[in-house]
C-alpha cells in the first residue's frame, strides 16, 4: 500500500514533530508499505537521515505527484493541499498538536471539518476537537522505541541527576525549568546535578551542569539512563514524547498537570508520576525535592511509568500495526499474501507479523488470577524448605504472559526472569513489569550457573526433545539449586503438539533422564504425581499431572576473588585451574561492572569488610581513569583520589558470608587484593575461626601504602597466624597473576 505524508506549506525542520513523523514513516516502511514524504521546500531536518526506503520528494505543486492509497495532512498548513490532491483513495489528517501558536482557533476548526478523517495522538486532543469542532477523531499514537529506550541494568552511583528539556519557545516553559533548577541547586548543592537536552546552544546564565545539544538517539538514551528524575513543565504539546522516552528509560517523572501539556495519557499522580497543578512551580519544586530525597519512591514511579508506557502507549511498531489493522486490515493482508505468492517463497518475520496480527492479542495484559496465586504458595514453600529466599534468582521457562512471576514479584521475590518462545508473550510479560525475553528453552543465552531455581509448568511436553530442556536447565542452575517441572502425560497420541503422549514415551524420557543427570552432576529428587509436592494439578488433567524435581549437586571447589577489579584475575584463574569451579567476584567500583558480561561466575557488587554496612569507598590511581586499580575502603591509603566525594558502597561481612555459604569440606581458594582492608578482615577470620575454611589464600599486603593503618606488631601477628593456618600465601605486594606458578 502506498502512503504519503504531506508537508506542503509547513516543511521539515529540527523539531519533535518532524522527528515523530519521520520515525513513523520509517516504521511503516519497515512493515513493507511504500512510503513517501512530500514537501515544497528542501528537507531541513538533520537529527538523523531518512533511509532510501522513505524518499523525501520536493515538488512545487502537490498535483505533480503520482497517485497514492493514503495521503496524510500533517499540520494545519497542509490541509488545503491534501484536500485538493485528487489522486488519493483516502485523505487523513494526523493532528499531532493543537497549533494555537501559529494558527487561530477558527482556522484549526475549519481544517478539522475539511472532510479528512482525523487522527490524534493524545486523548486530550480527541476531547478538545470534539468540544470545539464537533468532529470525531481516532487515536493514532506514534509510540516509543521500547526495545531501544530501556532502563539501565543499574543506575550509576554519584549525584542524583534531574533532567529537563530546554527551549526558548514560551510554551516550553524554560522559565519554570530555571526556577526549579535554581531552587534545587540552593537546597541540595552538589548532591544533585541538573542536565538539559536542547536544540539550542548552551545559555551561560542557565543553572544547568550539563547540556546535550541536538544529541543523537544513542546519546539521548545514554543521558536518560543516567538521569533519575525528569521535570516536564511544558504547557502545550500533543503527546509529549521527550518525557515519554525518559520514562521508558525508568526515570521518575514530575509532570505539569495542565491537560494540554500532553502527558495525561501516561502521567498518573502518585502511580506513574508526580503531577503538579497548573503553573504551580512551588509544588513542582517540592515534588522534585521529594524525589531527590526518596530513592525508593523514584524507583517505584520509574518502574511503574515504564510498565504503563509499554502496556498502554506501546511501541512504534505496534501502533503502526494497529493503524494498518484498523483501517486497511484485509487490503494489507491481501497485498502481503500476493507478494509472497508471486515470489514463490516463505514469508519473512515481518510479513508473518502482518498476516497474524490480532489487535486484541496485542492489547492483552492478563490479570493475575486466583489460580496463579494458588500456584505461587506451594512453590514458595518448596523453595524455602530447600533454603532459598526472596533474594534467590528464579527463571520461569515457558512463562507465557508471566502472571506467575508477577504474583511472585508482588510477594517480594524480585530476582525473577521469564522466557517464552513467543515474542508476543514476552512483550506482554514486560508490560506486567517482569523481566522477560523471547528464547528457546533448549538454547538460551544465559551464562552457566545463572539461577538458583528454574521452574516450568505445562511446557516441556510441548518441546520435541524434553531431555534437551532438562540439559539446558541443569546448565543454568547454580550448584545446590533446583529445577521444578510440572507437566501432564497426555495419553492421546493424536495430540500432535505433545511429545509425551503415552506411557511408552514417558518411559523413554525417564530412561534418558538418569544418564543425562549423572553426566551433568545433578540428581532427580522427585518424580511422581504433582499433588504429593503440594502443587495444583492441571484443571483438565488432574490425574495425569507429573512433577519432576531435579537438584544440581554443589560444587566442592570455590574461588572467591576479593577486589576483582576488571575480572582479569578471574580469567587467569580459570585459564590455570579450569572452569569446574564456582566463582564469586567481589567488586565495589561501578566503573568495572561492564567488564563482567564476559567474566565467568557471579559478580557481587559489594566490598568485603567486617560488617554488613554502607561505607565510603575511595577511587584510586589516576583521577582521569576511574577504572584504575587501587580503590579502597581505607581512607588511610596514600594514593587515593580524594578531591572528589567518595562513593557510598554496600559492604558484606566476609567471614560471616563464608560461614553461611560454605563448610570446611569445601575446597576454598580466596584471592584478596583489597588495598588495606585485608588486615581487619583476616583478624576477624582468625578470631571467629573462618580462616580455617580456606585452603589457599592469595593476598596482597598493603601496609606500605597506608599511613598509620596498623601497628607493625599487629601486622606481624596477623601475617604470622595466617601463614601458619593457610597453606599458600603470596605476598608481599599481592599475587602476580602473570606467573602461572602461583596457581599450580
Amino acid at each position: 500500500m502506498k502512503i504519503a505524508f504531506n508537508l506542503h506549506g509547513c516543511g521539515a525542520g529540527n523539531n519533535g514533530g518532524t522527528r515523530t513523523l519521520f520515525k513513523s514513516a520509517i516504521e511503516l516502511a519497515n512493515l513493507k508499505q511504500e512510503v513517501e514524504i512530500w514537501s515544497d521546500t528542501p528537507n531541513q531536518f538533520t537529527w538523523f537521515n531518512l533511509p532510501p526506503e522513505v524518499p523525501f520528494l520536493v515538488k512545487p505543486d502537490i498535483n505533480h505527484y503520482d497517485p497514492v492509497d493514503v495521503l496524510f495532512a500533517t499540520g494545519s498548513g497542509t490541509v488545503d493541499s491534501t484536500v485538493a490532491f485528487k489522486k488519493k483513495k483516502h485523505g487523513f489528517y494526523w493532528v499531532r498538536a493543537i497549533e494555537l501558536w501559529n494558527a487561530t482557533e477558527e482556522s484549526l476548526i475549519r481544517g478539522y471539518r475539511a472532510g479528512l478523517k482525523v487522527f490524534v495522538n493524545a486523548l486530550w486532543m480527541k476531547d478538545w476537537i470534539w468540544q470545539k469542532a464537533r468532529v470525531e477523531s481516532a487515536l493514532m499514537r506514534p509510540g516509543v522505541e521500547i526495545d531501544f529506550f530501556t532502563p539501565p541494568s543499574q543506575r550509576e552511583g554519584g549525584p542524583v541527576v534531574v533532567g529537563a528539556l530546554y527551549s526558548p519557545k514560551p510554551r516550553k516553559r524554560a522559565c519554570d525549568v530555571r526556577k526549579v533548577f535554581t531552587e534545587i541547586m540552593e537546597k541540595h548543592g552538589t548532591e544533585v546535578e541538573r542536565w538539559v537536552i536542547s536544540n539550542e546552544e548552551p545559555d551561560a546564565g542557565f543553572p544547568a551542569d550539563r547540556w546535550f545539544v541536538r544529541p543523537s538517539e544513542k546519546e539521548k538514551r545514554e543521558m536518560f539512563q543516567r538521569v533519575s528524575i525528569w521535570f516536564a513543565p511544558t504547557d502545550s504539546e500533543g503527546l509529549h514524547v521527550v518525557p515519554l522516552e525518559a520514562g521508558a528509560c525508568g526515570c521518575a517523572l514530575v509532570a505539569h498537570g495542565k491537560p494540554s501539556a500532553g502527558m495525561g495519557d501516561y502521567a498518573i499522580h502518585k502511580k506513574t508520576a508526580l503531577v503538579y497543578g497548573e503553573y504551580d512551580i512551588k509544588q513542582a519544586t517540592d515534588f522534585v525535592a521529594s524525589l531527590v530525597d526518596e530513592e525508593l519512591l523514584r524507583c517505584e514511579l520509574g518502574t511503574n511509568l515504564r510498565g504503563y508506557i509499554v502496556r498502554n502507549i506501546g511501541s512504534r511498531r505496534k501502533n503502526m500495526l494497529e493503524f494498518l489493522h484498523d483501517n486497511f486490515h484485509e487490503k494489507v493482508k491481501a497485498q502481503t499474501r500476493a507478494k509472497i505468492d508471486s515470489e514463490n517463497r516463505k514469508p519473512t518475520k515481518t510479513e508473518l507479523t502482518i498476516l497474524n496480527y490480532t489487535r486484541d492479542k496485542q492489547r492483552l495484559v492478563p490479570k493475575i488470577t486466583l489460580r496463579e496465586q494458588s500456584q505461587v504458595t506451594p512453590f514458595i514453600a518448596i523453595a524455602k524448605k530447600r533454603g532459598f529466599g526472596k533474594s534467590s534468582r528464579i527463571l520461569d521457562m515457558g512463562c507465557r504472559f508471566a502472571p506467575f512471576l508477577a504474583e511472585l514479584k508482588r510477594r517480594g521475590w524480585l530476582n525473577i526472569t521469564g522466557i517464552d518462545i513467543c515474542e508476543e508473550h514476552a512483550q506482554v510479560a514486560k508490560a506486567m513489569g517482569v523481566n522477560a525475553v523471547c528464547a528457546d528453552a533448549t538454547n538460551t543465552d544465559f551464562a552457566d550457573s545463572s539461577f538458583d531455581i528454574i521452574r516450568s509448568r505445562n511446557m516441556i511436553e510441548h518441546t520435541p526433545e524434553p531431555l534437551d530442556v532438562i540439559r539446558e536447565q541443569v546448565r543454568l542452575l547454580k550448584p545446590g539449586g533446583f529445577c521444578l517441572n510440572h507437566f501432564p502425560i497426555e495419553p492421546d497420541a493424536s495430540v500432535k503438539h505433545f511429545s509425551l503422549t503415552s506411557e511408552e514415551n514417558e518411559q523413554t524420557f525417564l530412561d534418558g533422564l538418569k544418564p543425562l543427570l549423572e553426566q551433568c552432576g545433578a540428581v532427580s529428587e522427585y518424580y511422581g504425581p504433582c499433588g504429593e509436592l503440594g502443587l495444583i494439578p492441571h484443571e483438565t488433567k488432574p490425574g495425569r499431572d507429573k512433577a519432576l524435581l531435579i537438584k544440581k549437586e554443589k560444587n566442592m571447589k570455590v574461588f572467591i576473588n576479593c577486589g576483582s577489579n576488571d575480572g582479569r584475575t578471574t580469567r587467569e584463574f580459570v585459564k590455570q585451574r579450569g572452569d569446574n569451579w564456582d566463582i564469586y567476584s567481589f567488586e565495589a567500583n561501578p566503573y568495572h561492572f561492564p567488564f563482567y558480561k564476559k567474566i565467568p561466575g557471579t559478580l557481587v557488587k559489594k566490598a568485603v569488610w567486617i560488617r554488613d554496612e554502607v561505607r565510603e569507598f575511595y577511587l584510586g590511581g589516576d583521577p582521569a581513569n576511574p577504572r584504575a586499580t587501587g580503590s579502597s575502603l581505607m581512607s588511610e591509603k596514600n594514593n587515593l583520589f580524594k578531591d572528589e566525594e567518595p562513593l557510598q558502597v554496600e559492604c558484606v561481612d566476609f567471614s560471616k558470608w563464608i560461614a553461611d555459604n560454605f563448610s570446611k569440606d569445601t575446597r576454598l581458594v580466596v584471592k584478596m587484593n583489597i588495598e588495606g582492608a585485608e588486615y581487619a578482615i583476616l583478624a576477624k577470620m582468625i578470631e571467629d575461626g573462618t580462616i580455617d575454611y580456606l585452603d589457599e589464600l592469595f593476598v596482597g599486603w598493603h601496609s606500605h601504602k597506608c599511613n598509620d593503618l596498623i601497628e607493625e606488631d599487629e601486622e606481624g601477628r596477623i601475617r604470622r597466624i595466617v601463614k601458619e593456618r593457610v597453606p599458600v600465601v603470596i605476598g608481599p605486594n599481592g599475587p602476580n597473576w602473570n606467573y602461572a606458578g602461583h596457581l599450580k
